[in-house]
C-alpha cells in the first residue's frame, strides 16, 4: 500500500512541476525536485504566477463592468432624452438625428408613453 501512495505521490508532484515548468518557464534541463526547499520555492513561484493571473483577470472584469456601465448609461440618456423630446411634440426623424435612436425605437417608445 505504502509503495502504492509512494508511486502516486511521485506521480501528482511531477504533474505539478510539469504544470509549474510550463507556466513559469523553468528550464527544462531541470527534471528533479532535489529538496522541499526547491518544492517551496517553485510552488511560491506558481503561487505568484497564479495571484498575478487572478488580478490580470479581476482587473479585465471590472474593465468590462465599467464599459457595460457606461454603455448603459448612454442608452438610458438616450431614451430620457428622446421621451423629453417626444413630450414637446417633436417628430421622430428629429429625435432620431439628436439622440442616434432607431425609428423602431422612438415609435416603441411612443407606444409605451401613450399607455402611461
Amino acid at each position: 500500500m505504502s509503495s502504492v501512495i509512494k508511486d502516486e505521490g511521485a506521480r501528482i508532484v511531477d504533474a505539478i512541476f510539469e504544470r509549474m515548468r510550463k507556466t513559469q518557464k523553468i528550464d527544462k534541463k531541470v527534471t528533479v525536485i532535489n529538496s522541499v526547499e526547491d518544492l517551496m520555492e517553485v510552488t511560491g513561484m506558481w503561487e505568484t504566477a497564479v495571484k498575478r493571473h487572478e488580478k490580470q483577470i479581476l482587473e479585465k472584469g471590472i474593465e468590462r463592468g465599467i464599459e457595460k456601465g457606461i454603455e448603459k448609461g448612454i442608452e438610458k440618456n438616450k431614451i430620457e432624452n428622446a421621451l423629453k423630446l417626444i413630450e414637446k411634440s417633436m417628430d421622430n426623424s428629429f429625435i432620431h438625428e439628436i439622440t442616434g435612436l432607431s425609428l423602431k425605437e422612438i415609435r416603441a417608445l411612443r407606444k409605451e408613453k401613450k399607455k402611461v
